[in-house]
C-alpha cells in the first residue's frame, strides 16, 4: 500500500503503531529522532510521515523532535527535501498535561495535516492514514 515513515522516542508505541500499519498493509520504517527521520527522508521517497512532537530521552525532552522535523519539512526557507508536500500526522501524549487543543495545534500550524492523541486507537489511526493518503 504506503511506505509510511514513523518517528518516535517510545520504542514500545513505535513498535504498536508500525505493528499495526504492516498489519494494514503499509511498509513502515522507524527514527527515534527528528535529525535521523530527515536523514532517511531524504534517502527515499516516503507517502506518509507520523511523527511524536514531544521527544525525550534519559535527560529530558530534547529538541530533536517532531516540531523540529516538521518546520524542517513546511517552513519556507527551511525546507530541506524535495517532498516536502508529504502529509504528517502529529501524534503526542503530552495532551493531558497541556490539554487537547493546546498541544495539537501547533504541529497543525506548523503544517501538519492530522494530529492524534495517545494512547492511539488503532481504528483511528488507520482512519486518519486513510484519509492522508487518499488526497
Amino acid at each position: 500500500m504506503a511506505r509510511i515513515r514513523l518517528m518516535g522516542d517510545d520504542v514500545t508505541v513505535s513498535f504498536a503503531l508500525s505493528s499495526a500499519l504492516r498489519s494494514a498493509g503499509h511498509d513502515v520504517d522507524t527514527a527515534r529522532f527528528a535529525s535521523e527521520a530527515l536523514a532517511l527522508l531524504q534517502q527515499a521517497d516516503y507517502d506518509l510521515l507520523i511523527t511524536d512532537i514531544i521527544v525525550r530521552t534519559d535527560e529530558g525532552v530534547v529538541p530533536d523532535g517532531g516540531l523540529l522535523l516538521i518546520s524542517r519539512l513546511r517552513i519556507p526557507g527551511r525546507k530541506l527535501l524535495r517532498n516536502t508536500d508529504i502529509p504528517i500526522i502529529a501524534i503526542s501524549g503530552a495532551v493531558s498535561h497541556m490539554g487537547l487543543g493546546h498541544i495539537l495545534k501547533t504541529p497543525r500550524d506548523l503544517g501538519a495535516n492530522g494530529a492524534l492523541a495517545k494512547p492511539i486507537d488503532v481504528p483511528t489511526l488507520l482512519a486518519e492514514v486513510r484519509s492522508h493518503l487518499s488526497t
